[in-house]
């Protein structure tokens, strides 16, 4: 399945590594490579189908120097001796828990960087990457300036159709009062790549390159965030350290939306808690006050117009969406008591 899935994604993507890179560089230039050990982390849990393709399209990368670090966030399935038994060259780690987004990736940071990697690549298990999708990013973490991150162009994955040109990465600003990143151009088609590697603000933690020199000096993904809005705050540190973050175009990959969502009270519980988590970290006090008191405010006034249209839209029970409700509202009355615990932690 591996050749013809990196044909598929070659056809829809194009060859763009060929372009200049920062400096007028060739990025995609082989010969010219930087010799540097990457390890691409690729964090599972139970899905056996999409971690598979991911790994299959990182096999058939071109980049040398590539170690593969499965992350197993304590599986209840058979997923991991599959894999396991596909892709002999990965390197698997095991968690006795499910960590997470953030403590389970650092989990295997930890791995990469005792088996001397030079820098880590983040990756979601539901993506599939360009073969040449790599040597872009090295490239530039070799020649800018003071590299923190580096993401490249992530495009929609269609489950039915296959790869597309809808954006779902192309560059972002990280905006410090809504706590989250402006994707540039989100969801257009993009009938005009761009050329140039462009500094911005939010890299992406869906595929996020970070050398080791940054890791060492600021630290791993903050733990406090079981999961979402921990490349925010790993953004937001990066630029308070005076690193820069990249955006780099030729490098190509594509990722797969979630089949289905399950819609729970703890979920919207802890969406709301994390982002609180996020501001009040990162804002003074009497800017975080400021921020909650509107934050508060706007969402329970508009908490109800957001469950009822995840009602009609999802077709939800009446009881499922009133719990929903409560969620949000008992979110935000912890955040304001400085509880920011999120109920998904199972450690």
């Amino acid at each position: 399945m591996g050749n013809a899935l990196s044909a598929t994604v070659v056809q829809a993507g194009g060859c763009r590594s060929c372009a200049a890179g920062p400096h007028g560089l060739r990025t995609g230039s082989l010969a010219t490579m930087p010799n540097a050990k990457v390890a691409v982390i690729v964090l599972h849990w139970n899905n056996y189908a999409d971690t598979r393709d991911c790994l299959e399209s990182l096999r058939d990368a071109t980049y040398t120097d590539l170690m593969m670090v499965v992350v197993d966030n304590s599986s209840t399935n058979d997923s991991v001796d599959r894999l396991r038994a596909e892709f002999p060259q990965a390197h698997f780690v095991m968690n006795p828990a499910n960590y997470g987004f953030a403590k389970g990736n650092n989990e295997g940071i930890r791995y990469a960087l005792e088996h001397d990697a030079d820098y880590v690549l983040l990756l979601n298990n539901d993506t599939i990457v360009s073969p040449d999708f790599l040597e872009p990013l090295v490239r530039t973490a070799a020649s800018a300036d003071r590299v923190g991150a580096i993401s490249g162009t992530i495009y929609d994955y269609d489950r039915e159709t296959g790869p597309t040109r809808r954006i779902y990465y192309a560059g972002a600003e990280l905006s410090r009062w809504r706590g989250m990143g402006i994707i540039a151009r989100y969801g257009q088609i993009d009938e005009e790549p761009e050329q140039s590697v462009t500094e911005v603000s939010h890299v992406s933690g869906c595929s996020m390159l970070i050398p080791r020199s940054v890791l060492d000096d600021i630290g791993l993904l903050d733990e406090q965030f079981y999961f979402g809005v921990e490349d925010a705050d790993f953004c937001w540190r990066l630029l308070d350290s005076h690193y820069k973050l990249y955006y780099v175009p030729d490098s190509v990959l594509w990722h797969k939306r979630s089949g289905s969502r399950s819609f729970t009270p703890d979920e919207f519980y802890h969406g709301y808690i994390s982002k609180c988590l996020l501001m009040y970290k990162h804002l003074p006090p009497l800017l975080w006050a400021g921020w909650y008191v509107i934050y508060a405010v706007r969402t329970l006034l508009f908490s109800g117009r957001i469950v009822a249209y995840l009602q009609r839209k999802h077709q939800l029970k009446s009881d499922q969406a009133q719990a929903m409700q409560q969620a949000i509202r008992r979110a935000i009355v912890a955040a304001g008591k400085g509880d920011f615990e999120s109920p998904l932690k199972s450690y």
